[in-house]
């Protein structure tokens, strides 16, 4: 089955690369658009949805000046990307994360510790955690629907939280992670009863149980095996059936997780194939990974012994994918 692969490119003369992936796992070119440093992207129905690092910079208004800002396109049925839409402001710093929920607009805004819902609802989170030179102050990385349809869980890496709010952005719940540990990105298991959180600055999982708008810690679980030493900070994190990756910047590997109830079992590092395995995504049998360092995507054949590479594309700093579905 081909699928329809979106990739940002967070460079000035980058943009967004559509592919489209093959059974065999080769990537086929299909188009691309240019747009300034694209730093995460989300599809909802017919539209993909791209946040922009900071295009107003150069703006004479200082308004929105060091706003990031977003911007969408149309898709055709063939995942063809049509024209960009206006700009519009976040009216945070650094928006790294966004999300539609219910047709409604989110990101998370990482050096200015916020979230915002478009146009211009914005919600700024307050303390630091104990790691002085990462969490000196709050940073946003996560905006994401809860499975239940009713909420959204902001995760907070610099005051070690994860606060669940409304659609309007009102407050409902918070949980803590253990100090220190920087929870970056959550996923769902497909049940939506237990969430997995990537834990940046201590390279482990944290298993929660969800129900009606709150999560509750359960424990961590290492990710990196006993054998590496080097520096290294986990990325993203996707759940697909019965099994969890988490990706990690250093130690360049995808770890793998069989889910067992309410725990997380290793199965396996799965090298990325280049440097730094900033996002990633499972389509069937294969992983596509954006390797910001060496910047380049790879394609892992994931099910097969050696995890052999079937494709590389040099891409200037890929920083996400995204799948589109036809509507």
């Amino acid at each position: 089955m081909e699928r329809n692969i979106y990739i940002a490119a967070c460079s000035k003369n980058g943009g967004i690369w559509h592919y489209r992936l093959q059974d065999d796992g080769r990537l086929v070119y299909a188009d691309h658009i240019t747009v300034d440093r694209p730093m995460y992207l989300t599809v909802w129905k017919n539209q993909l949805y791209a946040v922009l690092r900071s295009p107003f910079e150069q703006s004479i208004s200082v308004t929105h000046k060091e706003s990031s800002g977003v911007v969408s396109f149309s898709l055709n049925t063939r995942g063809e990307i049509g024209e960009a839409s206006e700009c519009m402001p976040t009216y945070g710093s650094c928006s790294c994360y966004i999300s539609v929920f219910h047709g409604r607009v989110y990101t998370a805004n990482y050096l200015s510790g916020s979230i915002t819902l478009l146009p211009d609802c914005v919600v700024k989170h307050q303390g630091h955690g104990p790691n002085a030179a990462r969490q000196e102050m709050p940073h946003l990385h996560q905006i994401l629907p809860c499975t239940d349809g009713n909420y959204l869980a902001a995760v907070d890496l610099g005051t070690d939280r994860i606060v669940t709010y409304t659609r309007d952005l009102k407050k409902i719940s918070e949980v803590h992670s253990p100090a220190g540990s920087g929870p970056r990105h959550l996923a769902f298991a497909p049940d939506g009863q237990v969430a997995y959180c990537a834990n940046e600055l201590t390279n482990d999982v944290g298993i929660y149980r969800y129900h009606e708008g709150h999560f509750t810690y359960l424990h961590s679980v290492q990710a990196l095996p006993d054998s590496f030493q080097g520096l290294t900070k986990a990325a993203a994190i996707r759940c697909t059936g019965e099994y969890v990756f988490v990706s990690h910047r250093g130690f360049d590997h995808i770890s793998c997780f069989h889910r067992e109830n309410e725990d997380l079992f290793k199965t396996a590092d799965i090298p990325c194939g280049g440097r730094g395995p900033r996002d990633f995504d499972v389509y069937g049998d294969y992983i596509v990974s954006t390797n910001e360092d060496s910047e380049d995507v790879t394609v892992i054949a994931w099910k097969k012994p050696g995890y052999p590479c079937t494709e590389r594309i040099a891409l200037p700093h890929p920083l996400c994918v995204v799948q589109f579905h036809s509507v």
